[in-house]
């Protein structure tokens, strides 16, 4: 491909944007993968990583924000502003003017993923107006992003770029899949494929490479707009807030059981907590932490950027009330999750943990299953202390939830979140039956214990007096660069211990750490670890520190030896071991996706698989490492380290592995094995398990928009692929609180599929551009732990009008009155939501009579009525001040809103000279009465003297 010298690329920058900076200017490379030279999804990824890095943005912050800009093209399909299409330059800015804001505003809430992928959305567009506009073609210079107004200027027949001034081309999605994506362009636009450069092959792809040195520059521009948007309006936050958004900060949600009966176990909590809040403080960080707290309902106290306030909040709770013993810890979950974004598109998110604190089982089990999806779309680690139960395991049966006209109490200290409480279903459950649903389980050993299994977390079952002493493993687990090198699963048997080889990599330099929990009442076993060189860990030994509990023995060592480390473990229990530690190698995304995506854009090279993968299937995986080693292979691994699959990756560049595999009929987890840059081997395990299932979903559309006080509808498809007839329940909850309408349970052929409609409500009262997240989970009514899950989304809309006063016709003057039918344009409509217009011609007047003197013996003089192409007759009488036609129009938006309007077009008497209005009297649409045309000469001669110097 064509590569630019740093003197020509300096110079190209220069042209784009007024004052670029010394790092700009270093910082812009022009590098792309050898696979592909197309601003494909692949391609806005490379650029965002490249230039954010070189901003000093850390490896999973750049993939966040790349990762968000990856998936505008699929999510933001049909947008005009988002890729800057049919000459909306200035939706386009205005687009990343507000997300300019909405990045600072994120921050001081302590959203920061929302900050980062709001980032992501904008370099998407920023991007894109390189791509899609005449910029590099007629060097056409972009000094101010956000400052951009819709293109004006025509394409020429000679399709030279428009030369007259910045425009982008006209696209349509609907008609690209028919064949021809600018079918339907006004006269004058510029299609999209003359102009687009997102390919080297496109008609225009020469200057594909310039585009893209022009996006890299963009790319570093708009974050400089950024950077100052937040140090002018938040100076005293400004470093902190900065800091957050280039650098990885642990998420940690709270959510702490305050009843009558914590009263002996909330000072071990606060204790806990504190201890906690010393080492962030201690290591200068910039966290966002949550508090939730329950009784009978959940109170939400919201997100904390401030370690100090943090700290006041938990400090104020004390344990009162509760009556009876279960409790409403799902509820009290479920709000702590719904404070985390989800996502589409990765499974292996890690945006962070939420720690349950209680000694109680769930009064609301039966949203157990909603949490563990929730927890999973949004990348959530649930771990648990337990200090009692309210149902002996033994006797635990599961109970199926049932419908009722009360809801839990709300106690919220906000009205989102009460609204929120108050669409969940009913806590009410029906009598036990014998159905082996463990997230259902009425035991809270049974039920958290499957809970932090499928979520990757811990649970630790410890006594009152230990809680406090939980905190070192709950520091190391919720440090943002903990790394999974090995998780297991394990039923020992007295007399056949075992030993489990993990390899320690030079990455490593912090702590690794060792940690054995039992799952179920018992004696923890015998735990002997082995160092490389043979010696075995003693607790004498100065880089050990072992916190032993009644359900857990963890072994922290500091600055570990390079090689193969050995845990032995020997007797009669069932465990989790775990060892993790602090490390710049990790797996930081894991997708399913579709090869072969279908009416979606044309950049879009691949889409995500809905909900979790089907038995038996073959599917293709996508892997990302934070470092570039040598991988190996990716193993398929059972819950206790038996491998089902061993697998040999393809890698798109050194940090993306992809594999091709078929979907096992059980549990199974992600290991990548292969050695580092030094040549030590490695292992690293997501420890979220897949759990793959029977039931397929499809949704259309994944994304919605409705004026607020009506709803949307989404076509939900499940397919049964087991091997017998099911009947399936549908469940649908909004993380906004909004209500929701789904079908009653149906039934389902096996390899049989049923398309049910799910609504969502969008309430009277919310905000414009307000977004619900909706969680839809689909499970066989005879086997519950049967499910899949999916999310879509509806935003709200509160529609304006468009507004037809700046309408224009073109061509607004006709020369020479050759008394031949000419097609107008109408342009100029806007609307301020930016939404596609439909303009229908409602009638056109002329201030001449139809057939009069001197003007051509012709009728009618203007059709198109009821259409968006009206034409009128170039002529007027030569006896008077010239012809001007009156074109009326409606433009619709679609929503409900509408605008009227006239655009005038005038037949001048003389060559240059003004038409003038002399009243519209006339219908040009009609015949007059006894009018027939005849074959005189009058038209000739007019038509010559038409042409006459002066006329």
């Amino acid at each position: 491909m064509t590569s630019f010298t740093t003197a020509r690329l300096c110079c190209f920058v220069s042209r784009f944007f007024a004052k670029p900076t010394l790092a700009m200017l270093t910082a812009v490379t022009l590098y792309l993968p050898a696979s592909s030279q197309a601003f494909k999804m692949g391609i806005h990824d490379d650029i965002t990583r490249t230039e954010l890095t070189a901003l000093n943005f850390d490896e999973d912050s750049a993939d966040e924000v790349a990762d968000s800009n990856y998936w505008t093209d699929l999510f933001e399909a049909t947008s005009d502003a988002a890729h800057a299409d049919n000459n909306q330059l200035g939706a386009a800015s205005r687009r990343m003017t507000l997300k300019m804001e909405t990045i600072g505003t994120s921050l001081v809430a302590c959203k920061r993923r929302k900050a980062l992928d709001t980032l992501g959305e904008a370099l998407h567009t920023a991007q894109d107006i390189f791509a899609h506009s005449n910029s590099v073609d007629n060097g056409f210079p972009i000094a101010d992003l956000l400052g951009l107004s819709d293109g004006t200027a025509a394409c020429d027949p000679a399709r030279n770029f428009a030369p007259g001034g910045l425009v982008t081309g006209y696209f349509s999605l609907g008609n690209f899949f028919t064949g021809n994506q600018c079918r339907g362009m006004q006269v004058g636009m510029c299609c999209h494929r003359d102009l687009n450069k997102d390919n080297a092959s496109q008609p225009n792809g020469a200057r594909h490479p310039a585009a893209v040195a022009a996006a890299r520059a963009a790319t570093q521009a708009y974050f400089g707009l950024v950077e100052n948007e937040i140090r002018t309006k938040y100076p005293t936050q400004a470093a902190q807030l900065i800091k957050m958004l280039k650098r990885k900060q642990r998420t940690h949600y709270f959510v702490i059981d305050d009843t009558g009966s914590m009263g002996g176990d909330i000072d071990g909590v606060k204790a806990a907590v504190n201890a906690y809040l010393d080492s962030l403080v201690a290591g200068d960080e910039a966290p966002t932490l949550g508090l939730v707290s329950f009784k009978d309902a959940p109170v939400l106290y919201g997100d904390f950027c401030d370690i100090t306030a943090f700290r006041t909040a938990v400090n104020s709770l004390s344990a009162s009330g509760g009556g009876d013993c279960p409790e409403a810890s799902n509820a009290g979950l479920l709000t702590a999750l719904y404070q985390f974004p989800t996502s589409d598109t990765d499974i292996r998110l890690k945006s962070g943990r939420v720690l349950l604190a209680t000694d109680a089982s769930a009064g609301d089990a039966s949203l157990g299953p909603v949490v563990a999806s929730e927890a999973i779309a949004r990348g959530v680690s649930i771990d648990a202390i337990l200090t009692g139960d309210c149902v002996a395991e033994t006797a635990a049966v599961s109970t199926l939830s049932v419908a009722s006209s009360t809801t839990m109490p709300v106690s919220y200290n906000d009205p989102v979140a009460a609204a929120r409480a108050a669409a969940l279903p009913s806590a009410t459950v029906a009598a036990p039956m014998a159905i082996s649903d463990p997230l259902t389980s009425p035991s809270a050993r049974t039920q958290l214990r499957a809970l932090t299994a499928q979520t990757g977390g811990v649970l630790f079952q410890v006594t009152r007096a230990e809680v406090a002493q939980v905190v070192p493993a709950l520091i190391e687990m919720g440090d943002p660069q903990s790394a999974t090198l090995a998780a297991r699963r394990l039923s020992l048997t007295a007399g056949t211990p075992v030993t489990i080889d993990i390899p320690v990599d030079e990455t490593v330099t912090k702590t690794v750490t060792f940690m054995v929990a039992l799952t179920r009442a018992g004696v923890l076993p015998t735990v002997n670890i082995i160092r490389p060189d043979g010696r075995i860990v003693a607790l004498t030994d100065a880089d050990v520190k072992r916190l032993l509990l009644s359900s857990v023995d963890n072994y922290s060592i500091s600055a570990p030896a390079t090689g193969v480390w050995r845990v032995q473990l020997a007797g009669n229990a069932s465990v989790v071991a775990r060892a993790y530690g602090a490390s710049a190698l990790d797996i930081n995304a894991l997708r399913f996706v579709d090869l072969n995506p279908r009416d979606v854009r044309p950049e879009v090279e691949f889409v995500p698989l809905e909900g979790l993968p089907i038995v038996g299937t073959n599917i293709t995986a996508d892997l990302r490492l934070t470092l570039r080693p040598t991988v190996d292979s990716i193993r398929l691994i059972r819950d206790d380290g038996t491998v089902l699959q061993t697998l040999v990756p393809q890698s798109a560049d050194k940090r993306y592995f992809r594999v091709n595999f078929t979907v096992p009929s059980e549990v199974f987890a992600f290991e990548v094995v292969g050695h580092t840059i030094a040549g030590n081997a490695f292992i690293r395990q997501i420890a979220l398990p897949v759990l793959p299932q029977t039931i397929a979903l499809s949704v259309s559309p994944r994304t919605a928009e409705a004026l607020v006080g009506s709803s949307a509808t989404f076509k939900v498809t499940v397919r049964n692929s087991s091997t017998t007839a099911a009947t399936y329940k549908l469940t649908a909850l909004s993380d906004l609180g909004w209500l929701t309408s789904v079908p009653a349970p149906f039934n389902v052929p096996n390899g049989g599929s049923v398309t049910v409609d799910v609504a969502v409500q969008v309430p009277a009262g919310a905000s414009d551009g307000a977004q619900s997240s909706i969680s839809i989970v689909v499970e066989d009514v005879a086997q519950p732990t049967s499910r899949n899950g999916t999310k879509v989304s509806v935003t709200a809309l509160t529609n304006r009008s468009p507004v037809c006063s700046t309408a224009t016709a073109q061509p607004a003057a006709l020369w020479p009155p050759n008394h031949k039918m000419a097609n107008i344009a109408i342009g100029g409509v806007t609307d301020p939501d930016n939404n596609l217009l439909a303009i229908t011609v409602t009638g056109i007047t002329q201030d001449e009579p139809v057939n009069g003197e001197d003007d051509g013996h012709t009728a009618p003089d203007g059709s198109g009525v009821g259409t968006a192409a009206p034409a009128v007759r170039a002529e007027r009488s030569e006896e008077g001040n010239g012809r001007v036609y009156a074109i009326s129009f409606k433009a619709d938006d679609g929503r409900g809103g509408s605008c009227q309007g006239i655009v005038n077009v005038g037949v001048p008497k003389k060559r240059n000279g003004s038409a003038v209005d002399s009243g519209q009297r006339y219908d040009a649409t009609v015949v007059p009465p006894g009018f027939k045309s005849d074959d005189d000469d009058d038209n000739d001669i007019d038509e010559k003297e038409d042409r006459k110097p002066g006329r």
